[in-house]
């Protein structure tokens, strides 16, 4: 969610590989490799492996992300200006999620942080934007090479960081559990709890409609049911009509911007969120 009127995503095409190792780190990114794969691993020897190197830095290394994080801050400092700002502040690993208060700032946004990345060795994969026309009045060449065939108005719904973004109407869509139900309706509490973990909520923006879910795992684990067995009728019952709120409401739309007007680069302002305690507990 952001206060700004216009927001930009992009993302770095293979971001990771862009960074080169050093030739003295390269050891501890090794790895075997047998010649023929064929034979049997039992009949391996020594003379049938291979040692290879990663050369770059790669995925499934903890310290990868932090690395490419210190990296895209080094190339921002370089730059003084409002779009490098942005970028500094709205960066996660290669995502950048950006936003302005005026249309007409898409453009230089666009093409100026294509600018610095390109001069970094990156470019970007994707861009999203509810500035669509905007957009569309970059000259092609000027565009990444991945935005230039992209269909703008195939269609308005990304994804950012997991979470559906509507470019059209501007809105962030969240979905809630979908039970499967089945004809035996066989519900356990691992089946429960499957369902309510399955919701993908990283800024909690619908944790009050899982609450009923919640307080009915909540009363699983006071009646100290065993995880495979089926539930007592009442608390069938009671998770059945739990579950059937969720199969009619699957989808949840929130507005990604907190505020309907538009806002002056002097404004500052903190946003308080304040929720009455539950008699439930």
């Amino acid at each position: 969610m952001s206060s700004a009127h216009v927001s930009n995503s992009r993302r770095l095409a293979s971001s990771f590989f862009a960074n080169k190792l050093a030739t003295e780190d390269r050891n501890c990114v090794r790895f075997l490799w047998v010649k023929d794969v064929k034979k049997p691993a039992s009949s391996q020897n020594d003379e049938d492996l291979k040692i290879f190197r990663y050369a770059r830095v790669t995925f499934g290394v903890n310290c990868s992300p932090s690395i490419l994080g210190m990296t895209v801050d080094y190339h921002l400092a370089k730059y003084d200006s409002s779009t490098a700002e942005k970028l500094k502040k709205a960066g996660y690993v290669d995502n950048f999620l950006i936003g302005a208060e005026e249309k007409s700032e898409v453009e230089k946004d666009i093409l100026e942080a294509r600018k610095i990345f390109q001069e970094a060795g990156w470019n970007f994969r994707e861009i999203f934007t509810n500035a669509i026309k905007q957009l569309n009045a970059i000259p092609v060449d000027k565009l990444p090479i991945e935005a230039r065939t992209t269909n703008l108005h195939s269609s308005a719904k990304q994804k950012i960081l997991g979470i559906i973004w509507d470019t059209f109407y501007d809105a962030l869509s969240l979905k809630l559990p979908v039970p499967k139900m089945t004809e035996e309706k066989q519900w356990t509490k691992r089946k429960v709890l499957a369902t309510i973990a399955e919701c993908f909520d990283p800024c909690g923006l619908i944790s009050p409609a899982l609450l009923k879910g919640k307080w009915l795992m909540q009363k699983l684990w006071e009646a100290n049911l065993p995880w495979d067995n089926d539930l007592p009728e009442d608390l069938k019952k009671e998770w059945e009509e739990i579950a059937t709120e969720y199969l009619n409401c699957s989808i949840i739309k929130i507005p990604r911007r907190v505020l309907s007007w538009k806002l002056t680069k002097q404004t500052n302002f903190q946003l308080c969120a304040f929720s009455d305690a539950s008699d439930k507990h």
